[in-house]
């Protein structure tokens, strides 16, 4: 997956489903997100701070704000995510307000229903967009009657962060150490190094290891004649070699045999 998911930044975008939650290392896009635990667990974190949500609880995510899931087993969730003016349409009856980033709910039978009607015509975009937004709604209302929105909360730490993510996303074949980063956003390289500690999961240089995998991954499957000591550099890794440990680290299997 991209750690930056532009796709869910384009205004037909939207997603509604019921699944197992599976693991999702840290992202961001510009769209807002509804997740809803309906049973077993999951660790999510959002924006820095972190949380075990339970049966009955569910998280608002809002535009660019870095978050991530470590399901535990046998969970299931609810998932609402799409384009931005979809929720902020829902959200302007109540002024100025968002929910609250981790809630109380229980109205599984108001999801369920809507999702039924999500799936009945799976060929007709309009027709579940309009279902989604009645269910993003309906969410809200619940929320806003059970007292769970509140101010809008814009934090100059998350513009950093999805700032610097944006940037190496795009910028992978380049040198993305702490000290280039300090170099180009201007701050110290301790600050970056704080800020990077506390919203991601691991190591900067792990994340950027992984971000930079899953691009040669991709770019293997697009263009199997390439040669893929190319592809590794073109990455942002400095060898072969390098880029075939971190490859088989990763995805616990090597890519097709190298051609160098």
């Amino acid at each position: 997956m991209s750690y930056y998911e532009t796709e869910a930044e384009e205004s037909g975008y939207f997603l509604f489903e019921k699944r197992p939650f599976v693991k999702t290392p840290l992202h961001f896009h510009g769209a807002k997100e509804f997740a809803f635990v309906e049973k077993g667990q999951t660790e999510v974190a959002i924006s820095g701070e972190k949380r075990i949500l339970k049966s009955g609880e569910g998280c608002f995510v809002d535009s660019f704000c870095a978050h991530g899931y470590m399901p535990a087993k046998n969970s299931s969730v609810y998932f609402l995510l799409g384009n931005s003016a979809i929720f902020e349409r829902a959200f302007s009856a109540f002024g100025n307000l968002v929910p609250e980033r981790f809630f109380r709910f229980d109205r599984f039978d108001a999801l369920s229903l809507m999702l039924s009607l999500y799936g009945e015509k799976n060929g007709d975009p309009d027709y579940r967009q309009a279902i989604f937004a009645s269910a993003v709604q309906t969410v809200a209302a619940v929320l806003e009657d059970g007292g769970q929105f509140t101010v809008r909360d814009v934090k100059k730490s998350d513009a950093i962060v999805s700032e610097i993510l944006k940037y190496a996303e795009n910028n992978l074949e380049k040198d993305l150490s702490l000290e280039s980063l300090s170099d180009i956003f201007g701050y110290s390289r301790e600050h970056i190094s704080r800020l990077l500690h506390k919203f991601l999961p691991e190591n900067w240089s792990v994340y950027v290891g992984r971000m930079r995998v899953r691009r040669a991954k991709n770019m293997i499957a697009s263009a199997p004649e390439e040669s893929i000591l190319k592809i590794a550099l073109d990455c942002g890794f400095d060898s072969a070699n390098t880029f075939y440990r971190a490859y088989n680290r990763e995805f616990g299997a090597p890519p097709r045999k190298i051609n160098i």
